[in-house]
């Protein structure tokens, strides 16, 4: 138990979670980019969106963009940053901020 704790405050392990998180977003999006998750399935959720086909896969589209986009971004900060000198706990609030921030703007888009 010891060394899981240890593992889990290396800051190599933390930018491995972000990593993954990105890579996470792009995955879940490019279904919602081929326009193969069907209506009300998961992506772009809203009363308008869900009536229709002909609404449903553009909004979509539009949305797995941003989150493709919020997928790279954060990956290239996560790795970006952990090239430098920056103290974990500041590596850790950039890449959460960063992260977070990239998933309300595409949200607000």
């Amino acid at each position: 138990m010891h060394t899981m704790i240890q593992l889990l405050s290396n800051p190599a392990y933390r930018s491995l979670r972000f990593i993954e998180a990105g890579i996470f977003f792009i995955l879940v999006a490019l279904p919602l980019l081929m326009k193969k998750v069907p209506v009300g399935w998961y992506g772009f959720r809203i009363p308008k969106t869900v009536s229709d086909e002909r609404i449903w896969y553009p909004a979509n589209v539009y949305a797995a963009k941003g989150m493709i986009l919020t997928g790279i971004i954060t990956i290239v900060v996560a790795v970006v940053l952990r090239l430098t000198d920056m103290p974990p706990k500041m590596y850790q609030l950039v890449c959460t901020h960063t992260f977070l921030g990239a998933i309300f703007l595409t949200t607000i888009q």
